[in-house]
Order: structure tokens, then C-alpha cells, then sequence
């Protein structure tokens, strides 16, 4: 995904913003990301009403969009381009149906840093600031690249099945 820097009637450049299902186990699809060019911000807003995140991710950063979870991707400076990787279940469709009733996401980034709320959504929780979600490095085998995860099982099952790895998914500021 590559997101030019631009200002958009005052607002950051992002993308549409999605949720993912539940898989067949109750659990939901997670999703990994790279940055591999600029600097982002992640909007992801929980499913459960008491919980909203801002994630701060950097060349270099791999991490994930944990379960429960919806995303929306900001380019948060106007001179450089932000171009990441992502890898997915292929056994989901993304669910857009929330952003587009709402008219986007709960929040969105004005130019010069400010966080706006979404009227549409009420007051909403407060956001939490956050620089990793969920880190998989180590034990899923990825160091370099999050394309060492293409054929890794490990990061297969972590896909299709993430209800085994519950303990996976922590927070740090």
C-alpha cells in the first residue's frame, strides 16, 4: 500500500478504514503490517465500545492490527510517502460496512497533528497513544521482513487461527 502525502481539505491523507470478521472459532482475523518507507499513524477503534487506539509505526516497524479491531491508515506528514506490506487470512472478506454508515472512523487526523472526534459516534472512549500492539519477531521467525512470513506456518496459523495465540496480543506505550 503505498499513501502520498496530501492535504485533504485539512485533513491527513488516509485510507477508507475496515473491521475484519470473526473466524469460525468466535476469534477475529488479525492483520500484519510493515513499514517499509515513512512514518504512519493507525487508528483502530475495538469493536467493544470502551476502547480506541492510536498506533505510531516507523520505517522498519512489524506488527499487527490485533482481533477485535478496525484500522484506518493515516500518511500523518505532508513531504514524505508512506508505503507499507501487509499479509492477511485469505479466508475473509474485509467488513467496510461500519466507516461507510458512520461516515468514516470514530476519529481523524487534521493537518498539524489534531485528533478530531467523529461526531457521528458520540463521545466515544478516550485515545490511547500507544508505540506496539503486537510484535512478531522472535518466536514467529520474522527479523528482517515481514515477507520472511510468506510459507512460515507459524505465521499462517497466527492468521487463519489466532484464537491459539491469545497471549500474543499485548500492548505497550
Amino acid at each position: 500500500t503505498v499513501i502520498p502525502p496530501a492535504n485533504l481539505g485539512g485533513e491527513q491523507v488516509k485510507t477508507k478504514g475496515h473491521y475484519h470478521p470473526d473466524n469460525r472459532a468466535g476469534a477475529g482475523y488479525l492483520e500484519l503490517y510493515e513499514v517499509m518507507e515513512g512514518f504512519a499513524h493507525f487508528l483502530l477503534p475495538a469493536k467493544a465500545p470502551d476502547d480506541s487506539v492510536l498506533l505510531e509505526a516507523r520505517k522498519g516497524d512489524i506488527f499487527c492490527i490485533p482481533p477485535g479491531y478496525g484500522h484506518v491508515t493515516i500518511n500523518p506528514t505532508l513531504d514524505e510517502t508512506l508505503t507499507m506490506a501487509n499479509l492477511v487470512s485469505t479466508a475473509f472478506s474485509r467488513e467496510y460496512a461500519l466507516y461507510e454508515n458512520m461516515h468514516g472512523a470514530a476519529r481523524y487526523e487534521l493537518i498539524g497533528g489534531t485528533i478530531k472526534k467523529n461526531p457521528a459516534y458520540g463521545d466515544g472512549p478516550p485515545l490511547q497513544k500507544i508505540k506496539t500492539i503486537c510484535s512478531v519477531s522472535g518466536d514467529f521467525g520474522i527479523h528482517n521482513s515481514l515477507y520472511e512470513g510468506i510459507g512460515n506456518d507459524r505465521i499462517a496459523g497466527l492468521l487463519n487461527n489466532p484464537e491459539h495465540f491469545n497471549d500474543f496480543f499485548i500492548r505497550s506505550i
